[in-house]
């Protein structure tokens, strides 16, 4: 069996975080053109934003979420 440790713990919260950050990024380029799936985008947007700004997101990353989302918002790449 294989046994847990702090790398692959700060692997998987990192693996979380880039998988919302994706989406999140997806679902917001689609919202700008009008589909059956509009409303599907938009709970992925507001989803992701909720994690974002948890006390979760704080604990995964040490990071303040509000202000990752900020810089998401404003085009930043991670």
């Amino acid at each position: 069996m294989r046994q847990i440790t702090d790398k692959g713990v700060e692997e998987l919260a990192n693996a979380i975080v880039i998988d919302a950050a994706v989406r999140w990024r997806q679902a917001t380029l689609h919202l700008s053109t009008p589909s059956p799936v509009t409303k599907t985008y938009k709970e992925t947007v507001t989803e992701c934003e909720t994690f974002f700004k948890s006390d979760w997101f704080e604990v995964l990353t040490g990071l303040n979420g509000r202000e990752f989302l900020k810089k998401l918002k404003e085009g930043y790449s991670f």
